[in-house]
């Protein structure tokens, strides 16, 4: 991809409190020096963005138009470059000062065929849904097939070590919180073994990696994510 408009994509892809857009903006706001009382004016226009925000905000449309009509934007695609352009167009409808493009390298990672994994338990066979994580390696047209050793923690394959861990294929079955009130925060307390569990349990010389779903929908479709390898 030959460039990238961070700072509105990072906009539209997470939600930012009011608050923090608030304080944001007054930031850049000079305060007449001859008005008696600044925080009233402060208090105003904080009002003037809570009010504008809640009333007219466009970010969830915004959103939509990503996600349906220009669709999955992994770095270096086609998808990405368009979906830079189409940001830039949003910006310069929106009169903004000054909308320009900046090149970055980005990785660039490509899904290959269907991912297809079964158990062999006892002489049966079971055929499970998987998807692999970004940024993940193949293992090639044959496949990997060894014993599943199962943990819950990355702390775990320091206490199993290479003796119990190398040649095996390991499970991370470590779910989220959900007694947390703060969903991002039960979230990211699972995250960890998705995003270094690969890479931790190569460490151990364990051949593969199969890692729980994180979310809590109750169906039966993998969610995926980027591993740091």
């Amino acid at each position: 991809m030959k460039s990238i408009l961070l700072s509105f994509i990072l906009l539209l892809s997470v939600q930012i409190s009011a608050q923090d857009l608030a304080k944001k903006v007054l930031e850049e706001i000079a305060i007449n020096e001859r008005t008696a009382d600044p925080s009233d004016i402060h208090q105003e226009q904080v009002n003037n963005i809570f009010s504008t925000a809640l009333n007219s905000g466009q970010s969830y449309p915004m959103l939509e138009r990503l996600c349906k009509d220009i669709g999955a934007r992994l770095s270096g695609s086609p998808e990405a470059a368009k979906a830079v352009e189409w940001s830039k167009k949003q910006m310069e409808s929106y009169g903004f000062d000054n909308v320009f493009l900046q090149p970055v390298m980005v990785p660039h990672w490509v899904r290959g065929d269907k991912e297809t994994a079964r158990i062999i338990s006892n002489g049966q066979e079971q055929n499970v849904n998987i998807l692999a994580l970004g940024n993940s390696v193949g293992t090639g047209k044959k496949g990997v097939t060894a014993e599943v050793i199962e943990v819950k923690s990355l702390d775990r394959l320091a206490e199993l070590g290479e003796k119990v861990l190398k040649g095996k294929i390991v499970f991370f079955n470590r779910s989220m919180d959900q007694t947390k009130l703060t969903t991002f925060s039960a979230y990211g307390g699972a995250v960890d073994q998705r995003v270094f569990g690969a890479s931790e349990a190569a460490k151990y010389g364990a051949i593969g990696v199969v890692v729980r779903t994180v979310g809590t929908a109750q169906d039966d479709y993998p969610h995926t994510g980027n591993t740091n390898l």
